[in-house]
């Protein structure tokens, strides 16, 4: 690029507070559940946040398009955030809670394990460690908080593992080659 080119992009350049708008309008949209305790869905502050930064940019002649490259790209997180929610659903709803404390309650091994098997075993049904996280806190957290463990305690537990790949139990499932690489145990 020669230099003629590059002060040409730099005119078309929102100024810093105007291109800080949309991020500003969407953590203030995403703040107010736990200031006001009105809450708003992340999957509507985000493009509305877009939306008056692009207002504030004066840059409406390219909101289709912008609108076009932000739902492909959100695509994939809404898709995630509603197959979280589903799974979630399902768990709260069955009974596998009842299952897995008759487990452990059955070896001796106590409540305490709950807050790690949940981790792990919620990792593998969502094939995602933050999801599996997600899920296994939101599903078993009042039986972990029951069990007398903190809740700092219970998410360092639920969170003890490098990857729902990578885990202990995952050395009997993977296959040797999977696993170099990966998480070192000490």
């Amino acid at each position: 690029m020669q230099e003629e080119d590059v002060e040409k992009e730099l005119e078309n350049l929102p100024s810093f507070f105007t291109s800080m708008v949309a991020p500003i309008v969407t953590i203030l949209l995403l703040a107010m559940r736990p200031l006001l305790g009105y809450g708003i869905d992340p999957l509507i502050a985000l493009p509305v946040g877009g939306i008056a930064g692009v207002f504030a940019m004066r840059k409406v002649n390219t909101l289709r398009e912008g609108m076009s490259y932000g739902l492909a790209r959100m695509s994939v997180v809404a898709i995630l955030l509603v197959g979280t929610g589903t799974i979630a659903g399902i768990i709260k709803a069955s009974t596998i809670k009842d299952v897995l404390l008759d487990s452990l309650a059955n070896t001796g091994l106590g409540e305490v394990l709950i807050a790690p098997l949940s981790g792990i075993l919620m990792g593998a049904a969502t094939a995602s460690s933050t999801a599996g996280a997600t899920v296994a806190s939101a599903s078993f957290a009042e039986i972990i908080l029951n069990a007398g463990i903190s809740g700092i305690w219970g998410a360092a537990m639920i969170n003890a593992r490098c990857d729902s790949a990578r885990s202990p139990a995952s050395r009997l499932f993977l296959p040797r080659y999977r696993r170099s690489n990966q998480c070192k145990y000490k």
